[in-house]
C-alpha cells in the first residue's frame, strides 16, 4: 500500500474516495471532507523513500513555497507531517473541485466554442492578483500553464509550485528551463538569465490559448514552433472570437520577444479594462459581503449548536433524516434545510476570501 493515513491528523475528517493514485504507487491522493460536510481538500501521501533526489527536492519546494503565501488566488496548503515511520510525506491542500483551466480548454475547444470576455478577463485578473503577490514576495513561478491554474467554486487559483525559484537581491535571476516549451520565454530557451517578466510571457502564452481555443504559434515541429515564437509571429484572432482589442492588446504585449519591452504587471494593473475590472469585482465582492454578515453569525450559531449537541457529522444528519421521510413532503423538507446549510457555508466563504483579498488588494498599491 502506497499510503499511510496518521489517524491522528486526519481523525477530523471524512474520506470520500481515492482521486488518484500513480503507476508505481508512489504517491497516492485522496478526497477529504471536512467535519462540517461542506469543504473538501485532497490528502496527498507520497512515498518520500522511493523518491529521487530531484523528485524529492520538488515537492518539498513547493511546500515551502506555499507556506510563505497567504492569497485567496493560490492553492492553499492546510497541512503537511510525515508519517510515525517518516517514509511517507502527507499533505493536506485545497480541492479544485471544478478542474484546471486546462480541462475547460480540452471542453469547450470539442464543442469548438469561444469563451465569454467576461470568464476570461475574471481569470486574468485573479491569476495576476495572484503573481502579484509572489512576485512581491521574490517568488518566481517558472512553470505557468493551464494545467496549473485551478479553479475553485468559480475563483482562478494559481498552483504546482514544485519548480518556483526564491530571488534574492544578491539572485535576481535564473538559469533553468523547466516548464513545457510551449510556455517557455525566448529568453529561457536561449538559456539567458531571465526573471519575473518570464511568468508574465507565460501567463500571456495561457490566456492567448483560451481566446484563440489553439496554441498561439504555428509549428509543424518543435523547433518550427521555436523559430515563429523568436520572430514574434503570433495566430492571429478568429473573426468569430469577440474578445475587446483592448484585452488583446494587453496579452499580446505579454508576449513582447524582447523581456525589456514586454509589459510589466505594474502596467497592465493600470490599464483601464483591467483596473475598471478589479474594482467592479472588488466592489460587487464588498456588496454580497455586507448581505452576508447576518447569515453568517446564524451560519455560526447553528453549526456550534450542533457540534456541542450531535456526535455525527451534518450530512449523515440529513441522510438519516431523507430515509426516515415518509412522504414527498418530508423529503422535500430535508432537501430544502440542506440546500440552505450549503448556501450559507457558501457565504461565508465569500466572506471569509473578501476578508484576506482586501487585505492583500490596495488600489493604491498597484
Amino acid at each position: 500500500m502506497g499510503c499511510s493515513f496518521d489517524s491522528v491528523e486526519i481523525e477530523n475528517y471524512k474520506v470520500v474516495k481515492e482521486i488518484s493514485k500513480n503507476k508505481t504507487d508512489i504517491c497516492r491522493s485522496y478526497l477529504l471532507r471536512s467535519p462540517s460536510n461542506v469543504n473538501e481538500y485532497v490528502y496527498k501521501s507520497v512515498n518520500v523513500v522511493a523518491l529521487n533526489k530531484e523528485e524529492k527536492e520538488s515537492i518539498l519546494n513547493e511546500i515551502n513555497v506555499l507556506k510563505k503565501i497567504n492569497h485567496p488566488n493560490v492553492i492553499e496548503i492546510k497541512n503537511d507531517y510525515y508519517s510515525k515511520d517518516n517514509k511517507f510525506l502527507n499533505i493536506i491542500t485545497e480541492y479544485a473541485e471544478e478542474g484546471t483551466l486546462e480541462e475547460k480548454y480540452e471542453e469547450q475547444k470539442k464543442k469548438k466554442e469561444y469563451f465569454e470576455e467576461n470568464e476570461l478577463l475574471d481569470w486574468f485578473i485573479q491569476i495576476l492578483l495572484a503573481l502579484k503577490c509572489i512576485h512581491e514576495k521574490t517568488i518566481l513561478h517558472r512553470d505557468i500553464r493551464l494545467s496549473n491554474i485551478f479553479l475553485i467554486k468559480d475563483m482562478a487559483k494559481l498552483g504546482n509550485f514544485g519548480v518556483a525559484k526564491s530571488l534574492s537581491p544578491t539572485i535576481k535571476y535564473a538559469k533553468t528551463m523547466v516548464t513545457k516549451p510551449q510556455y517557455l520565454a525566448p529568453e529561457v530557451k536561449q538559456k539567458s538569465n531571465y526573471s519575473y517578466e518570464a511568468d508574465i510571457w507565460a501567463l500571456g502564452v495561457v490566456f492567448y490559448q483560451l481566446i484563440i481555443l489553439d496554441y498561439p504559434f504555428e509549428g509543424s515541429s518543435l523547433n518550427e514552433m521555436q523559430d515563429n515564437i523568436a520572430k514574434g509571429k503570433i495566430k492571429p484572432i478568429p473573426k468569430e472570437c469577440k474578445i475587446d482589442e483592448k484585452f488583446i492588446k494587453i496579452i499580446k504585449e505579454m508576449m513582447s520577444v524582447n523581456p525589456k519591452e514586454r509589459i510589466s504587471l505594474q502596467k497592465i494593473f493600470e490599464e483601464s479594462i483591467i483596473k475598471s475590472r478589479i474594482e467592479c469585482y472588488l466592489m460587487q465582492q464588498k456588496f454580497t459581503q455586507l448581505n452576508a454578515k447576518k447569515t453568517i453569525k446564524e451560519y455560526e450559531k447553528e453549526e456550534k449548536k450542533r457540534r456541542k449537541t450531535v456526535p455525527f457529522v451534518v450530512e449523515e444528519i440529513e441522510e438519516e433524516k431523507e430515509r426516515e421521510a415518509e412522504t414527498e413532503e418530508q423529503k422535500e423538507k430535508v432537501m430544502q434545510e440542506r440546500k440552505e446549510r450549503i448556501e450559507k457555508k457558501a457565504k461565508y466563504d465569500l466572506f471569509r476570501h473578501m476578508a484576506t483579498l482586501n487585505q492583500m488588494v490596495h488600489f493604491k498599491d498597484i
